[in-house]
C-alpha cells in the first residue's frame, strides 16, 4: 500500500474513528496558568476551513484598589487546515492550520497605585498544530505573529482610585503577539461519511 508522504503515523492510527467534531471547546492552559480566565469555541466551516472565537477576561482588584489586574479581550480567527483529506480519514480540527487573526480589548494594569490603562486592537498570521490524545480531546499547539496598536494613559492613583498624575500615549508593536498551548474538547457525531 502506497503512503501519502504527507499521512503522519496519527492519521494512520486513526483509520477507524469516524469522529466528525462539528465544533471544539477549548481553554489556553498558558493563561490558565497566569490566572486568567479564558475560552475558546472553534467551528467547522468545510472540508478546510473553520472560524475561531475567543476570549479572556481576568478581573482583579484588591490591596485598597492600588493593584489590579483587569483585562477583557476577545478576538476571531479564520483557519484554513492544510490536511489531505481526499486521501486520508484525519478527521476534522486535526492536523496543521493557518490561520488570520483580529482581536481587540481593554485593560487596566495596577501595581501600589502606578498603572496602565487603555484599549488595544491586533491582526495578524498563526501557525499551529491540534494533535489527537483521546477520542473526544486534541492538545493544540500555535502562535502568531502581527501588530498591536491602540491609546494607552499611564497614571498614579490614590486608594479610592482618583488618578493623581496622567501620561497619554499610544502602542505600536510589530512582532509575537499569542503563544498558545490548549485543551481542546471536541464536540460532533460518531459517524462520517468517508472523504469528509
Amino acid at each position: 500500500m502506497a503512503v501519502h508522504p504527507f499521512v503522519h503515523a496519527q492519521d494512520l492510527s486513526e483509520r477507524g474513528d469516524s469522529l466528525r467534531p462539528s465544533i471544539a471547546l477549548k481553554t489556553n492552559v498558558l493563561y490558565d496558568m497566569v490566572l486568567t480566565p479564558n475560552f475558546e469555541i472553534e467551528k467547522d466551516l468545510g472540508r478546510h476551513l473553520s472560524l475561531d472565537v475567543e476570549t479572556a477576561f481576568p478581573w482583579y482588584t484588591w490591596h485598597r484598589n492600588l493593584r489590579c489586574y483587569e483585562v477583557f479581550e476577545a478576538g476571531g480567527e479564520l483557519r484554513w487546515w492544510t490536511g489531505h483529506f481526499a486521501t486520508t480519514r484525519q478527521r476534522r480540527l486535526t492536523g496543521f492550520f493557518l490561520g488570520l487573526y483580529g482581536a481587540g480589548g481593554y485593560y487596566d494594569l495596577e501595581w501600589d497605585g502606578t498603572g496602565h490603562r487603555g484599549e488595544y486592537w491586533s491582526t495578524g498570521l498563526s501557525w499551529g498544530f491540534s494533535r489527537r490524545i483521546a477520542r473526544h480531546w486534541n492538545l493544540e499547539f500555535s502562535a502568531s505573529l502581527g501588530y498591536v496598536g491602540g491609546p494607552y494613559k499611564s497614571y498614579e492613583a490614590d486608594e479610592n482610585y482618583h488618578p493623581l498624575r496622567k501620561h497619554y500615549g499610544h502602542i505600536h508593536y510589530f512582532g509575537p503577539t499569542k503563544v498558545k498551548v490548549a485543551f481542546v474538547w471536541l464536540i460532533g457525531n460518531r459517524k462520517g461519511r468517508r472523504h469528509q
